[in-house]
């Protein structure tokens, strides 16, 4: 049972320290309100209540001694670091050692505790510190460094065989060590819950207020404007109404001169329009004629372009013919030579090529190296070239 109790500790602690994995320790402030309610611990008043079934046996007997005087008998452990060694070579060797393997019990959760055990060992500040370590747990830096220690040593429990009763008593003490400080934990956890909903209450609070604020004002410029225009929109609608039953005997009289007026105004144009016609008509056939005889000389003028493009066409058939027959015979003659001096000829073309590319990289390195010293450019490039030959 006491390797449940472990397991679960580390996991505290893997989940705890998860949010310090960056070396910025700013990122506790990224973690969300929402990550953190759906985050689940173990129920704590397990692992309070609950008390080993096979204690390990015990040298002195003293079954009523307390937390203080076991820091105590920790200390006055000179030699502890001697005695894990030998313990750990020769079972029989030292009185206050103990074989786990032969209080091994039948039951296979029971074994399972006992090979959860790891090499522990703890300083001797570590020791005098313990009382200390409790007041210290104020920020969160301390808190990350304390349970870092706290897994370093649980997780060095699993490789030893053979316990000692002073080092029992040592895991023991940090485990107790352990239970306050994620009580302590989950106190923080629950203020910074609170607080977080504290303020998203007060948020939304705000948010309605300011909503129900511009209604009520846009309400009251309503309220105010009818008031205020509803008289004089009476008012105006009964002039409206007046002016529209006086104003329809003086359309009908102004219809009745603009109508009059219109029909003398027909007769004159139509006169005047009737002088201009045949003027018109004679302007009319002149540029037809003259129209058809530039037609005439256009479709000349296409005929002889046309002629002159038929030409130009065979022609230029003939001289790319040409072309072909002298490529050919080229090529006749290009396959006769040597493969060496092909070779050869290619090998050329791919230098010259690569030392293009070398002295365009050589000006753009150079370029900007020296961008920012513009009167120095032209000496600076000059020492390089000289180099580079």
């Amino acid at each position: 049972m006491d390797e449940v109790l472990t397991t679960q500790l580390i996991q505290i602690l893997d989940k705890r320290i998860a949010k310090y994995s960056s070396k910025d320790l700013s990122s506790k402030s990224k973690a969300s309100t929402k990550e953190l309610r759906n985050f689940k611990l173990n129920p704590l008043a397990r692992l309070l209540i609950h008390k080993p079934e096979n204690p390990p046996p015990q040298i002195h007997s003293l079954a009523s001694i307390t937390l203080k005087s076991k820091i105590r008998k920790v200390k006055a452990h000179k030699h502890s670091e001697i005695i894990n060694n030998i313990s750990i070579q020769d079972s029989n060797y030292s009185i206050n050692t103990t074989d786990i393997q032969s209080l091994k019990p039948t039951n296979n959760n029971e074994s399972e505790k006992q090979n959860a055990l790891e090499n522990y060992t703890i300083n001797k500040e570590e020791v005098q510190n313990a009382n200390y370590i409790e007041r210290l747990l104020k920020s969160d830096i301390e808190i990350l460094g304390c349970w870092q220690k706290f897994k370093e040593n649980f997780l060095r429990l699993s490789k030893k065989k053979f316990l000692d009763n002073s080092h029992w008593w040592k895991y023991k003490m940090w485990r107790s060590v352990m239970k306050s400080g994620i009580k302590r934990l989950e106190s923080k956890w629950i203020r910074i819950n609170n607080a977080a909903t504290k303020i998203q209450s007060i948020i939304r609070m705000c948010k309605t207020r300011k909503v129900y604020l511009k209604i009520k004002q846009s309400c009251i410029y309503i309220q105010d404007f009818w008031v205020k225009v509803y008289k004089q929109r009476c008012r105006f609608l009964k002039i409206k109404f007046l002016a529209c039953f006086l104003s329809k005997y003086a359309k009908l009289s102004f219809i009745e001169k603009s109508f009059s007026a219109i029909i003398i105004q027909k007769y004159f144009r139509m006169f005047i329009i009737r002088k201009r016609y045949k003027n018109l008509i004679n302007e009319k056939m002149q540029a037809y004629r003259h129209r058809k005889m530039l037609e005439k000389q256009s479709n000349l003028v296409k005929q002889r372009n046309n002629r002159k493009q038929a030409v130009k066409i065979i022609e230029n058939f003939w001289l790319n013919y040409k072309e072909k027959c002298r490529l050919k015979t080229l090529r006749k003659y290009l396959v006769t030579l040597p493969y060496k001096y092909r070779k050869l000829l290619m090998k050329f073309k791919q230098v010259k090529r690569d030392a293009d590319n070398l002295k365009n990289t050589v000006d753009e390195l150079i370029a900007k190296k020296f961008m920012k010293y513009p009167l120095n450019l032209e000496l600076n490039i000059n020492v390089i070239k000289e180099i580079y030959k």
